[in-house]
């Protein structure tokens, strides 16, 4: 999960759901990327202390440079963005770019931006976060067709194409 800390983010659900899925028995990890953001940062922080002690699946690596994400995505088998307030978020863009099965949070403009290419949960709601994230992680077909979608549809975005629909707008 790639996203600065923030309470309309949603990492601390997402954390509660990865928790409930380990206890569950499936032996998963996730890692959150971004910036430290004031009381909910800490917040966060003392959640996956609580949960995780010895930081065995739920990593929080702090803010990482755009040159870093590239190597981190490769890494990744899901990408989850739990956001419940964007207008048109890069980062679900970059991960579609990298050809990732997504888990994504069912607020606007997310459906729009990714279409067919994620399983959708509500971002408040543990059970429905675990319920996507199980759906995705015990299929490895979906995540193949979920993952060649996304690339497919990371295509139709591209600064050229912003910059020529913003000339014409003008």
């Amino acid at each position: 999960y790639v996203s600065i800390l923030m309470p309309y983010k949603h990492q601390c659900e997402i954390a509660t759901a990865v928790k409930v899925i380990r206890d569950s028995g499936l032996n998963i990890e996730i890692r959150f990327i971004g910036a430290d953001w004031s009381w909910y940062g800490s917040k966060f922080q003392s959640l996956i202390k609580s949960i995780d002690p010895n930081n065995e699946f739920l990593i929080w690596s702090g803010f990482k440079s755009f040159e870093e994400l590239h190597s981190l995505y490769k890494d990744c088998d899901t990408f989850v963005f739990g956001s419940s307030c964007e207008n048109l978020p890069n980062i679900l863009l970059e991960a579609m770019a990298a050809g990732l099965p997504i888990a994504s949070s069912n607020s606007g403009p997310m459906p729009e931006v990714l279409g067919n290419s994620a399983i959708y949960f509500d971002p408040v709601s543990v059970p429905s976060i675990v319920e996507a994230l199980k759906t995705v992680i015990k299929n490895d077909k979906l995540r193949e067709c979920l993952a060649n979608s996304s690339w497919d549809n990371a295509h139709q975005y591209s600064w050229e194409r912003c910059a020529e629909d913003t000339f014409e707008f003008i």
